[in-house]
């Protein structure tokens, strides 16, 4: 079921409250469970695609470069700014100002980091 698929922490609240209000739309007689599918790929599809596309960037890092990124995510201003506004939900959602923070990210995938902005 899609209502349990987050990029990165493997399910959502949001996404379990879109499923119950299909179900029960369903179950009244007044929607179809199609319309789940619907509902859930407005409230998530971009953020999951963005999100899809970070991992696979990390997940092509060698040791290395992971952990001269990671190093860069430990800067008081940026861990400050996930601290205050990261959303487990909505991880990309961030993406545009952790770039402005930390702008030498880009050096470790420039072409899909410009496709975030």
């Amino acid at each position: 079921m899609n209502a349990a698929i987050c990029a990165s922490s493997g399910g959502t609240s949001r996404g379990a409250a879109i499923c119950a209000d299909a179900c029960q739309r369903f179950l009244s007689g007044t929607g179809l469970l199609e319309d789940y599918d619907a509902a859930w790929w407005e409230e998530f599809g971009k953020e999951l695609s963005k999100a899809f596309r970070i991992r696979k960037v990390f997940l092509e890092l060698t040791d290395k470069k992971l952990d001269k990124a990671l190093r860069l995510f430990a800067e008081p201003e940026l861990k400050a700014l996930l601290e205050s506004r990261g959303d487990i939900d909505y991880p990309a959602s961030l993406s545009s100002a952790v770039l402005k923070l930390a702008p030498k990210l880009a050096q470790f995938s420039p072409q899909m980091i410009k496709s975030l902005l």
